[in-house]
């Protein structure tokens, strides 16, 4: 059955946001089946209840950059807003092909007819609609342009050859944004912004965390029908895709079976390596992991629970949701090194400093390797629980957090 709106404890109404987002895989089941239970990407999920609970109207379109379909509408009894699903079709065959005039055309036309539908105060666009933004923004609407993290924009845009195959992109920037909105994941956010000196209103925000207050369900019970020893028990959050980490991770239990050092696994996620990651623990013979596969993401704290220490290899930058909410609930956490060059990371060691554990992200695995070795000793383990527990990092709840962010979109 649907699930019921969130009550609304204010009048709103007249304020109206329209969401031009990528289709977040994390997004998608509650999105299509109509029931409301986020796998992931908080961000977006909680900015959408909140708005809900203070009686703004939104509607959402998502772009759907892949999949072979039609543009369909989903009414969603949670929010009482609309869902566009809208298929941009780059399956086609172009050297322009990200900046192709007849898609932009065709997409700001469904736009438009959206605007004049809906008749939105405000439009909210995520990095994938960078070019639709810029437009929506030249022409006179308010447009906020939200970064959720920079993955690989800082060294595209130094990059002279990118400038010159892509002007449109890195024009776009500059466009007279209301706010320019960027995460601080790891990645070089805050560095980005101010060397490029887009826009002198941007606000580069750490996420939050959900459990300060949370009472996390014991789950110990059932770590007995995953794991029949009490060896140490690391675990891996994300998606299989190789700026993750997922193989180094695999490849590092290998070493570590190899060396005769045991240890339980629990590892969280799905992707594009799915087929890998099976076939290597399958060749290896890999015990004591338990594969959960994606899971509702207020599952997640339960299985931190039981574990020991969780391990963080993203490639593009370690403050995800997954390390602050490690942190939060007191575990030992290990994550790839600053790499001054590039500017990952930076963020991440400068507010975690020497509580967590850092390994050279040039040497994934043979680091990661001497630190599991080095942490099957619980007086070892112990310094960095206790580090942990002592340290003063101040991290916003989620609902702080998404409180602060709307009230901007307010202002504006």
């Amino acid at each position: 059955m649907p699930q019921k709106p969130f009550m609304k404890l204010s009048d709103n109404s007249n304020f109206n946001i329209l969401f031009i987002l990528s289709y977040y895989t994390a997004l998608q089941k509650s999105v299509e089946s109509n029931n409301w239970q986020p796998e992931g990407m908080p961000a977006v999920s909680k900015l959408f209840e909140e708005i809900n609970t203070r009686g703004i109207k939104f509607n959402v379109v998502f772009t759907n950059k892949s999949a072979k379909r039609k543009t369909k509408i989903i009414k969603n009894e949670r929010f009482d807003s609309l869902f566009y699903i809208y298929d941009l079709n780059l399956r086609t065959k172009s050297i322009f092909k990200i900046i192709n005039p007849i898609i932009i055309f065709n997409f700001y036309t469904f736009i438009k007819s959206i605007l004049n539908k809906h008749k939105s105060d405000l439009i909210y666009v995520d990095r994938s609609n960078l070019l639709i933004a810029s437009l929506l923004s030249f022409i006179g609407f308010k447009v906020v342009f939200r970064l959720h993290g920079i993955s690989n924009f800082y060294s595209n845009y130094k990059s002279v050859k990118f400038r010159f195959l892509n002007p449109l992109n890195v024009l776009g920037l500059y466009s007279p944004f209301k706010l320019i909105i960027c995460t601080n994941d790891g990645s070089p956010s805050e560095h980005f912004l101010n060397k490029f000196k887009f826009s002198d209103k941007k606000l580069v925000l750490l996420n939050g965390v959900d459990c300060s207050n949370h009472r996390i369900t014991s789950f110990k019970k059932k770590k007995t029908k995953f794991f029949k020893n009490n060896f140490l028990t690391l675990i891996f959050i994300g998606r299989f895709s190789n700026d993750k980490g997922i193989i180094e991770f695999i490849k590092t239990l290998i070493r570590l079976k190899h060396d005769k050092i045991n240890v339980n696994s629990i590892i969280i996620g799905d992707g594009v390596l799915k087929k890998e990651v099976n076939s290597l623990i399958a060749n290896n013979n890999l015990e004591n992991i338990h594969l959960t596969g994606q899971i509702e993401h207020n599952q997640v704290y339960s299985y931190l629970e039981i574990s020991d220490v969780y391990i963080s290899l993203n490639k593009l930058g370690n403050l995800s949701n997954t390390v602050l909410e490690a942190y939060k609930t007191k575990k030992c956490i290990i994550v790839l090194d600053e790499c001054l060059k590039t500017k990952k990371d930076m963020s991440t060691k400068q507010l975690f400093n020497k509580n967590i554990i850092y390994i050279n992200r040039a040497n994934i695995i043979d680091n990661l390797h001497r630190e599991i070795i080095k942490l099957n000793n619980q007086d070892y383990l112990n310094i960095f629980k206790n580090r942990i527990r002592k340290s003063k990092v101040l991290i916003p709840s989620w609902k702080e957090r998404i409180k602060s962010e709307i009230n901007l979109l307010e202002n504006i």
